[in-house]
């Protein structure tokens, strides 16, 4: 400290002009060691044992890599405002979920939230497309002509009794029933009595469930000679044409019907054919 404060000294004396002979004489030795200690200070600052002093200016980055992650969330971004309702600016929080989206959530908003705008009439009472009908009828022949059946060429009015039963077996929704009928006939020819049963599926429009009372329709299927005449064919394809008018429930579960058409037949082993016209009226009775 000592020797600073003499080299200071001897710089103001250098830079001011020495006051006296004596202080004249040690100008060139104060010279000497101001030159000397600004040479030690450069060997200083060069080495690294004196800090720059430009360096303490400058701001030093710090890797945030290391730090906590409380830390780094804290640097990165303020933390948000919460809403009320628990949403922050448009994001969602973690305790609301977002709502579905896609093409699956869409079909479902489409399709199974909404009521289908075609869908059946609601089968709420007998006559519609839950309930079951089962109808029997009772007629006879008004009209009819047999071609070689029997020894005859053609004969007339041999048609006597015909009854039988349908049953609805189902639906073409809003369109047709289908149903399924069973018949029985008897015949009175020249050469002796015949009888025969008949299994055909049956098409009827309009549908029950429109209660309607008017149909028509129609079934193709197979006639069983129960009993026939000699060298005549035991099998028969059996066709009808029918239309009719019916009530459903007019007593309870019981309702009535009237109905007509063709009754036809082909046999099909032999040349006997028969075509006859019928009426016929019955019961008709729901569950």
């Amino acid at each position: 400290m000592k020797q600073f404060t003499t080299l200071l000294a001897d710089v103001r004396t250098d830079f001011r002009g020495p006051a006296n002979k004596a202080q004249a004489s040690h100008l060139p030795t104060a010279r000497a060691r101001i030159f000397s200690a600004l040479f030690l200070v450069a060997i200083a600052v060069s080495v690294g044992f004196i800090p720059d002093a430009g360096a303490q200016g400058r701001v030093e980055v710090t890797d945030m890599t290391d730090a906590a992650p409380d830390e780094a969330e804290a640097t990165d971004q303020p933390k948000p405002r919460t809403r009320p309702n628990g949403v922050v600016g448009r994001r969602y929080s973690q305790d609301t979920q977002a709502p579905p989206t896609g093409r699956e959530a869409a079909q479902k908003y489409m399709g199974a939230d909404r009521a289908p705008a075609n869908a059946e009439r609601a089968p709420a009472q007998a006559g519609t497309s839950a309930a079951h009908y089962l109808a029997i009828h009772l007629g006879t022949f008004v009209s009819d002509d047999a071609y070689k059946w029997g020894r005859q060429s053609r004969v007339s009015d041999v048609g006597n009794l015909t009854a039988g039963v349908t049953y609805r077996v189902g639906e073409w929704v809003n369109s047709m029933d289908l149903a399924l009928r069973l018949d029985f006939s008897t015949y009175d020819l020249p050469a002796g009595e015949a009888t025969k049963i008949s299994v055909l599926p049956v098409v009827l429009f309009p549908d029950a469930n429109s209660q309607f009372p008017l149909y028509f329709g129609g079934g193709v299927g197979a006639g069983i000679m129960a009993k026939t005449t000699d060298g005549e064919s035991a099998l028969a394809l059996e066709y009808q044409l029918l239309l009719g008018a019916r009530f459903f429930e007019v007593v309870e579960s019981t309702g009535f019907f009237v109905e007509a058409g063709i009754k036809n037949h082909l046999h099909l082993f032999s040349d006997g054919q028969f075509n006859g016209q019928f009426i016929a009226a019955g019961a008709v009775f729901t569950f």
